[in-house]
């Protein structure tokens, strides 16, 4: 009886661990939850993670309402070399149209987006200089309500 329990239980944790390992193989990201904005009712920073590990694993963020209405497309936030399951690390708010997004240290801002004119980091555009230009400007004027906040590309 206790043997055949054993195979049967054996049994069902091998089909759900190769389960789990061709579903991972199939998706590409995995999703890791949504950051509601703080100061815009539903708005949110939405978060996926890439499933194939490398030296770094990339994490995306975009935003959309709370209808699922895409404001921001998906772009490059970070690398990491950590699995992350769910969005309880990360943070966001807002300063009259420009959103924040951080992780971790509520002070150190991972990406900024300015609702008004679509400008944000990370954003990728073809010039790194241009690009670091855009995110140091909005970060000046978040500093201007919020003084404390660091921006984690001049780290």
């Amino acid at each position: 009886m206790r043997k055949s329990l054993f195979i049967v239980v054996a049994s069902f944790v091998l089909i759900g661990v190769l389960s789990y390992f061709i579903f991972i193989e199939k998706e590409p990201t995995h999703i890791i939850g949504k950051v509601q904005i703080k100061g815009i009712s539903n708005l949110y920073f939405d978060l996926e993670q890439e499933n194939d590990f490398d030296m770094a694993t990339a994490i995306y963020y975009g935003i959309s309402t709370e209808s699922n209405l895409t404001v921001a497309p998906m772009k490059f936030l970070i690398g990491t070399h950590d699995y992350i399951e769910n969005s309880t690390g990360f943070s966001a708010a807002s300063v009259d149209s420009i959103v924040y997004l951080t992780w971790g240290d509520t002070t150190e801002v991972y990406a900024v987006y300015d609702l008004r004119t679509g400008n944000g980091y990370p954003n990728r555009i073809e010039s790194w200089e241009d690009e670091i230009q855009i995110a140091d400007s909005l970060t000046e004027i978040l500093k201007h309500k919020k003084p404390y906040l660091i921006a984690n590309w001049n780290k």
